[in-house]
């Protein structure tokens, strides 16, 4: 067996070993760029982004010379409903549907880059990488598992890139994010009727 092929089965292996558990997007955003979500976002940590792919990757900050600016807003019409189905508790099945749960938002983002030199850039991106707002009926068939749910979060990440040289660049930065959220449900008290329960918050 070559080298060669034994590194790379050793590098599958580290990888397939060290593969951590995987969870499912829920709140998160990637509305970072909008010339990126116009090519669904095929490239964008190489690049096609614009200024915004250091989001992804911030090393691409030295694709941009000079001083470069760019402002994002998406608005995200988020529009849901969850229906009861056969096999639901019959207790909360007639409390009905959740209604419409979705709440349109509108997400803002931002990159600037400055390059200081021929091989030094600066540069800082703003975001917001996970959001969003679900609001159901206040009493319907699955109000103890949520009557809302709000997250708000606001990323900002300074970078400092440096270019090695025409096919090599390296940056780093720390990401510094403020993160809250709401979800509430109801709270099921015995001798009171499902229609009537109190709502119970966890805020973080």
């Amino acid at each position: 067996m070559g080298g060669t092929v034994r590194a790379a089965m050793l590098a599958a292996t580290a990888m397939i070993l060290g593969a951590g558990q995987v969870q499912a997007g829920a709140f998160g955003l990637r509305e970072q760029s909008t010339q990126a979500q116009g090519l669904a976002f095929a490239g964008a940590a190489s690049g096609s982004g614009g200024v915004s792919s250091m989001f992804w990757n911030p090393a691409t900050i030295t694709m941009n010379p000079g001083f470069v600016a760019e402002q994002n807003f998406t608005y995200i019409g988020l529009s849901s409903e969850i229906r009861p189905a056969p096999g639901s508790n019959p207790g909360f099945a007639r409390l009905g549907g959740s209604g419409e749960l979705g709440q349109g938002a509108l997400v803002p983002a931002g990159a600037t880059s400055y390059q200081l030199n021929d091989r030094l850039w600066l540069g800082l991106s703003t975001g917001a990488p996970f959001g969003l707002v679900t609001k159901p009926n206040q009493v319907w068939a699955g109000e103890v598992y949520g009557r809302s749910s709000r997250i708000f979060s606001l990323a900002i990440n300074p970078v400092i890139g440096f270019k090695v040289n025409e096919w090599l660049s390296i940056a780093a930065g720390p990401n510094i994010e403020y993160f809250r959220l709401t979800l509430r449900q109801a709270l099921p008290v015995p001798g009171l009727l499902p229609t009537a329960y109190p709502s119970s918050f966890l805020k973080g």
